[in-house]
């Protein structure tokens, strides 16, 4: 038996004004976000999950509630290391950019903005965390889609590019990755669910 972790995507959240929220606060669950991850949270019920980790961000510690409740978890673990993406757009609105908001990544407005390759270092060290001090537990963990997207470009391409990063199945509301290690400790990471909402 192996440690195995289940990497969630945020439910979707109210944001009318278009705005790119990163690290802001102040973004919660809009109501279908919040069947996104009641339906998430029925798929993890057999899954025997031991502890749930939570981004800092309203949105995220909101999913992790909604599941922690379904499966009578005791609490919400937090954890910076799997935050948004730090980026000095954050404020501005999305139809600023392009369709694959290349801005934030390839034009950085700032030296603090954080890079692809910051990112899936960041959420690299955290499961790497989560393999040495749960062993052959079952955790699950609620983040962010670049913050996923990093690490999952990482795990199967061994790649920080923007391309795969941006357009490879970019992760859902809701979504769930299973990542498990072999004995020579790479790790793999696959899709394996996706709420349906209309």
């Amino acid at each position: 038996m192996t440690t195995t972790i289940y990497l969630i995507r945020h439910g979707e959240i109210i944001n009318p004004e278009n705005t790119i929220y990163s690290r802001l606060p102040g973004f919660h669950l809009s109501e279908r976000g919040e069947k996104q991850i009641e339906n998430t949270a029925e798929f993890l019920l057999n899954k025997n999950i031991d502890e749930i980790y939570a981004s800092p961000l309203e949105r995220a510690k909101e999913s992790a509630e909604i599941i922690r409740k379904k499966l009578a978890i005791s609490t919400i673990r937090i954890s910076e290391e799997i935050i948004e993406s730090r980026t000095s757009y954050q404020g501005r609105r999305f139809d600023e950019l392009d369709a694959l908001q290349s801005e934030i990544f390839l034009k950085p407005k700032s030296p603090t903005d954080e890079t692809i390759e910051q990112l899936a270092q960041r959420m690299l060290r955290f499961i790497k965390y989560i393999f040495h001090t749960y062993p052959e537990k079952h955790i699950a963990a609620v983040s962010h889609g670049d913050p996923i997207m990093a690490l999952k470009t990482l795990i199967q391409y061994n790649s920080y590019n923007f391309t795969l990063f941006k357009t490879d199945h970019y992760a859902q509301q809701g979504e769930v990755y299973e990542i498990k290690s072999d004995d020579q400790n790479n790790f793999s990471i696959t899709s394996i669910y996706k709420p349906n909402i209309s």
